[in-house]
């Protein structure tokens, strides 16, 4: 299956790049198989549901489950970004920009343990991406 975006790079970047501060352990997302979905949203309507429209299956282990959610978002369920240091995570909440080049891109949003929904909001239209956790794993090792 193809990726939301085609840019990937290692999780250690990622990392490298979050806070030194502890995370609330409810913080997070939980490890399992995540169905993906990504549409367009404008003034002229959303291409949510038609033929074509970007989704994926992701599986995502106990391990990367212990990340912070900024970090498995822009690794794991929506990849490329570089330049996310402006974004979010918290208590629920998605909010701050995208620094893609010389365009600030405002985001915000919702997420759970089990599903988040996320909006880049980019002139004339806004690019959703929803995950729902379909899957959970075993809490067994």
């Amino acid at each position: 299956m193809r990726r939301l975006m085609l840019l990937a790079f290692p999780i250690s970047t990622l990392l490298s790049s979050c806070s030194g501060t502890a995370m609330d352990p409810d913080d997070r997302f939980d490890a399992g198989r995540w169905q993906l979905e990504a549409w367009f949203e404008s003034d002229q309507g959303s291409t949510q549901g038609q033929p074509g429209s970007p989704s994926d299956t992701v599986n995502l282990t106990q391990q990367q489950a212990g990340y912070p959610p900024a970090s498995v978002f822009f690794s794991e369920f929506y990849h490329g970004e570089r330049d996310w240091g402006d974004v979010s995570f918290r208590g629920g909440k998605v909010g701050g920009s995208l620094h893609q080049g010389s365009v600030d891109v405002p985001m915000s949003g919702t997420y759970a343990r089990d599903h988040f929904l996320v909006k880049l909001h980019y002139k004339g239209a806004s690019q959703v991406v929803e995950g729902k956790l379909v899957d959970p794993a075993s809490s067994s090792s």
